[in-house]
């Protein structure tokens, strides 16, 4: 099986430190950036499996790394902020976020939605008949969310049925 790379871009160096002691441990190959510009370039380098972005970057909004990376074609990025807000919660999912974790990061938290993001790698998650069930974030108009939740869980599908939304 081949290692799977992960990206973390965070401009603070005690938490990359540490999460990239943890991650390596769990056998994956990580790389880390303090800067927007450099995550961007470590990005079309090391070519990762999943990015781990911080929102807020010396450099660069991490929204606008974001949108950036999903432009060029990149998934699998799970965010993770100190300030976390009910408005860029939503933005982020908007603009592809797999994930949104907020800080202090639990490590365990952090794993699984990696897990999570890797197994989605594909886009058809299940097929039944007439229908596809994608793994793609976004948020059914229906979803209630709790801005004083600890943690807002932005894994959602689209169902689509002949190519339409529904």
């Amino acid at each position: 099986m081949k290692t799977k790379r992960i990206l973390i871009i965070d401009d603070e160096r005690p938490l990359l430190e540490s999460l990239e002691m943890f991650l390596t441990e769990k056998e994956y190959a990580v790389r880390c950036a303090v800067t927007a510009e450099e995550g961007i370039r470590q990005c079309a380098i090391f070519d990762p499996h999943v990015i781990v972005l911080d929102i807020r970057l010396p450099d660069m909004n991490g929204l606008d790394v974001l949108q950036e990376l999903v432009r060029s074609g990149r998934r699998n990025i799970i965010i993770i902020t100190a300030f976390h807000d009910m408005d860029t919660t939503i933005k982020a999912v908007k603009f592809g976020a797999f994930d949104y974790i907020p800080k202090p990061i639990d490590v365990e938290e952090l794993d699984s939605a990696i897990e999570k993001a890797l197994k989605t790698s594909g886009t058809v998650v299940m097929d039944c008949p007439g229908y596809q069930f994608l793994a793609r974030p976004c948020f059914p108009f229906h979803a209630r969310i709790d801005p004083h939740a600890g943690r807002h869980n932005l894994r959602r599908s689209y169902c689509i049925s002949a190519g339409k939304k529904i």
